[in-house]
């Protein structure tokens, strides 16, 4: 556990010192000619999402259907005088996509209009108190347990990560291995992140009645 733990540090502060040497992240959102040709949607998103300076992550189900799985699109367009901000509202309308925010994290979900969010209790973690003047936060396929190993460590209270969420073998004889994660973000504590995370990943964060620790685990 402790080696993982310090390959987490590791992962976050390399993210931190790439994304800090992105000086024109978050400062370009200005008006301008935007061009694509048969891009896949989320490759769309995230080139306007990063131009203008949005932390945000997408709804893992975001292509999942109660029937199967949704085809992601390719998309091809050409705007001008759009800020990129403008420009990704637009993208997303145009595909029945939304952004949905949260007071607890800047960092905003893309979803679909009729799916919803699973919004969590924040307060367990503690008050927000670390500074919003941190490095970007950058991960490029990091597996999600080890992300909030990364990440748990930069909190001041003491958090737990449930076993089922690293991997392992299920009962059925199967591997588990947990959802990589990318993200580039900006201006966000650690405490932030985690909640995030935890909403897009469709997790919980509870309190043991008995011990009074605190753990992230599945939701349900």
């Amino acid at each position: 556990m402790k080696i993982i733990k310090t390959l987490a540090a590791f992962i976050l502060m390399l993210g931190m010192f790439f994304g800090a040497t992105c000086k024109s992240y978050g400062q370009t959102d200005v008006s301008a000619s935007i061009q694509m040709e048969n891009v896949p949607l989320t490759t769309a998103i995230e080139a306007l999402a990063r131009q203008a300076g949005t932390n945000y992550l997408l709804n893992t189900h975001l292509f999942t259907a109660p029937d199967g799985v949704i085809s992601e699109p390719n998309v091809t367009f050409l705007w001008t005088n759009l800020t990129y901000s403008q420009a990704l509202s637009r993208l997303l309308k145009e595909h029945g996509l939304t952004m949905v925010t949260d007071a607890a994290t800047p960092v905003v979900i893309i979803t679909r209009t009729n799916q919803t969010v699973n919004h969590i209790d924040a307060s367990l973690l503690g008050s927000n108190s670390e500074t919003n003047d941190l490095p970007p936060i950058r991960f490029q396929d990091v597996p999600l347990d080890i992300a909030f190993h990364a990440l748990i460590q930069l909190v001041k209270v003491e958090v737990a990560l449930d076993p089922k969420l690293s991997g392992h073998v299920e009962a059925n004889g199967k591997m588990y291995t947990p959802p990589t994660v990318s993200v580039r973000w900006q201006n966000i504590t650690s405490r932030q992140a985690i909640v995030a995370l935890c909403e897009v990943y469709d997790l919980v964060i509870v309190k043991d009645s008995a011990t009074g620790a605190i753990l992230i685990k599945p939701k349900g």
